[in-house]
């Protein structure tokens, strides 16, 4: 997805006397994914419907469609609803969680630890639902 590693891109940030330079220089490895791109190159990946992620992943249909139309933002336990739902790796979560503006999974809060976890392990929406309740965390589906 990207040709240069974030740490180069930054060394040339501090290398070069103007933005204009560095864009002249990488604008291929700038970004300007949204989120709803993202999520429906994701979905073509993997071979899944909107309907099917929208289902998976517990969205009211009118909202999840919102969502993949670039329509509404969403919180950020909806985006990992839909990365569960698309059995998306926890890299592809994480550059989910960057398109919709939102901080990132952090394995130093308990209930990220979980969602990463459960991510790495490839749980469904429920499972992680079930271990974040008996650790006394909130779920995310209501």
């Amino acid at each position: 997805m990207y040709k240069k590693a974030t740490s180069e891109l930054t060394q040339a940030l501090k290398k070069v006397n103007s933005y204009e330079d560095f864009e002249a220089l990488h604008k291929d490895d700038l970004t300007q994914t949204s989120l709803d791109q993202l999520l429906k190159h994701y979905a073509g990946q993997a071979g899944l419907t909107i309907y099917n992620i929208i289902n998976t992943a517990e969205i009211d249909q009118s909202y999840g469609y919102k969502i993949f139309r670039g329509q509404h933002k969403p919180s950020r336990d909806i985006i990992i609803k839909l990365s569960i739902a698309m059995k998306l790796n926890l890299q592809n979560t994480q550059r989910l969680l960057k398109a919709g503006q939102v901080n990132e999974l952090y394995p130093r809060n308990e209930r990220d630890a979980i969602i990463i976890f459960a991510i790495n392990n490839n749980m469904s929406l429920r499972q992680v639902d079930e271990i974040l309740y008996s650790r006394k965390q909130e779920t995310l589906v209501s």
